[in-house]
């Protein structure tokens, strides 16, 4: 069964931009130093790989997003 990060509660809150889903990052996934062919100096800030790099959408670590809290009106 194919899983949708955008309705997992590990992609980094910074990231989850509604606009640009290919910059999130999976807080489950450490990115490797070095990652990528343009630097070998490069580190990804988060320090967490990007959502679209991690498996493809047969995620073992896919848990769903919690809900917020409801607020009382008083």
């Amino acid at each position: 069964m194919t899983v949708y990060c955008s309705y997992c509660e590990h992609v980094h809150p910074d990231s989850r931009k509604p606009d640009a889903p290919w910059t999130w990052r999976c807080l489950r996934v450490r990115a490797r130093p070095g990652y990528g062919y343009v630097s070998p100096d490069y580190s990804p800030s988060p320090p967490y790989a990007r959502c679209i790099d991690v498996n493809g959408g047969d995620c073992t670590m896919f848990e769903p997003r919690r809900e917020a809290p409801v607020k009382e009106v008083a």
